[in-house]
């Protein structure tokens, strides 16, 4: 019942989430979309989400292992325009928790772009995020894989 109860929720999640912003999404939906949990050590989740980000062309700004608290940064422009600089980039803060039943990961993603030399912030769209989480979710999951902490 509890498996038949969360396919469904991650069915709506993911049927929803083609066409909304993140906001526009139920906190159930969010967390379907952004959390994890490991059956690994927190030390091991930690530095493999560490990786994961690394892996994925994140350049790591802050990962302070005492709070659990990963924050790193994408240049998505693909390239330099005219001033050299990034005109959209991506952040995401990554938040690893221990719990009864394992190690906890949390995402967010922030998008920001610059107009007129003003950085702002976009609500991101819920596919973006759906598919930014996923793919880092699958990469820590290798990485505690590949050094066998996921067992």
């Amino acid at each position: 019942m509890f498996r038949s109860t969360s396919i469904l929720v991650l069915l709506g999640a993911i049927g929803v989430s083609c066409s909304s912003t993140l906001t526009e999404l139920s906190s159930t939906a969010r967390e379907v979309l952004t959390s994890s949990t490991f059956k690994a050590t927190y030390k091991d989740v930690f530095l493999a989400t560490v990786h994961a980000l690394q892996d994925e062309g994140y350049l790591v700004r802050v990962s302070d292992t005492e709070t659990g608290t990963i924050e790193a940064e994408y240049d998505e422009s693909g390239g330099f325009d005219g001033d050299f600089d990034t005109d959209l980039r991506r952040k995401v803060a990554a938040s690893v928790r221990t719990r009864p039943a394992g190690t906890l990961v949390r995402f967010t993603l922030l998008v920001e772009e610059r107009d007129d030399g003003t950085w702002f912030r976009t609500d991101p769209d819920a596919g973006l995020v759906e598919e930014v989480c996923a793919r880092l979710f699958f990469r820590v999951d290798s990485e505690l894989n590949a050094g066998g902490a996921n067992s």
